[in-house]
């Protein structure tokens, strides 16, 4: 399990900003009843637009990829964290694991910038049917194979990092590999 995975259980913040991230294909608005439950509880909320899943009538949207979407959430939790000096819990629904894998990194992390004497950090990755990139600079890209299918190569860590190992080895050993869906623009 990856630093970023395990809260931060010495200092968790009792309100934290909370980033919300969506799985491709969905709009921000399908957060709504998430984000006003929290907010009538007095939780400070941010939305994490995606780029690969919004302004579709760019020229530039069809080149967009999950470096992007990383992109604009690290810029986003720059600003959060060491701008703004907020304590910040992710939460990461579907394809939106990927991009908080691949967006965040340990200087960003409440433990490590408390050790700097530094305030503000994110403390804890929340994953909602999502699976995460162990190693910063993985890309689920790297298991596709020529033949048109996707696999998670050691599915126990990005499939169910929650569990306890042995555990997660063994029900990652039932894994199989998918088909890559290709959309192709009709017509």
């Amino acid at each position: 399990m990856s630093s970023l995975t395990k809260p931060d259980t010495t200092s968790q913040p009792a309100n934290p900003t909370i980033l919300i991230m969506t799985g491709s294909f969905q709009p921000l608005s399908i957060c709504r009843p998430l984000t006003t439950s929290l907010s009538s509880q007095g939780f400070s909320l941010e939305l994490a637009p995606l780029p690969s899943c919004t302004n579709q009538s760019s020229p530039s949207f069809s080149k967009t990829t999950l470096i992007d979407d990383a992109l604009a959430i690290r810029s986003q939790l720059i600003r959060l964290v060491e701008d703004e000096h907020r304590n910040v819990l992710v939460i990461a629904h579907s394809y939106g694991g990927l991009v908080a894998s691949e967006a965040l990194d340990t200087p960003l992390t409440l433990s490590t910038r408390k050790s700097q004497t530094l305030s503000g950090g994110v403390f804890h990755i929340l994953f909602l049917a999502a699976f995460h990139l162990s190693t910063f600079g993985e890309s689920p890209n790297n298991a596709l194979h020529g033949d048109g299918t996707f696999s998670v190569g050691n599915s126990a860590n990005p499939i169910f990092p929650d569990l306890p190992e042995e555990e997660a080895r063994g029900c990652g050993r039932g894994s199989r590999s998918n088909r890559v869906m290709r959309c192709r623009k009709r017509g």
